[in-house]
């Protein structure tokens, strides 16, 4: 019986997920080739990412392909905003951040 409820929840989670994720204020953090960082914020992940490893942005198609390393949702899009400037301030924000994800930068 627990595997046809779970079987049976399984679109349903899918599509409440899906429509969080849309509600949701991602700021997100890009690793591209040279170890360049991108900081940006959208409500859609799947098709920004898509967006710059596509050459849409010109500020990111000289250093694709791009990978997500870092991310942080926000209820509100203007926190969301507020934290994407912090970062793209290169302040205490961003080395901390940096700090924070070093072994990702690492890794590569």
């Amino acid at each position: 019986m627990i595997g046809k409820i779970s079987v049976g929840l399984t679109p349903h989670y899918s599509t409440v997920a899906s429509c969080y994720n849309q509600l949701m204020h991602w700021v997100y953090v890009l690793l591209g080739k040279e170890q360049r960082l991108y900081f940006g914020q959208t409500n859609n992940l799947r098709k920004r990412l898509l967006d710059h490893n596509e050459g849409k942005s010109v500020a990111t198609k000289p250093y694709r392909p791009w990978k997500i390393v870092y991310l942080e949702g926000y209820a509100s899009r203007l926190d969301a905003l507020d934290r994407e400037k912090k970062l793209k301030q290169f302040g205490q924000s961003y080395a901390r951040l940096k700090k924070r994800i070093g072994h990702c930068l690492q890794d590569g």
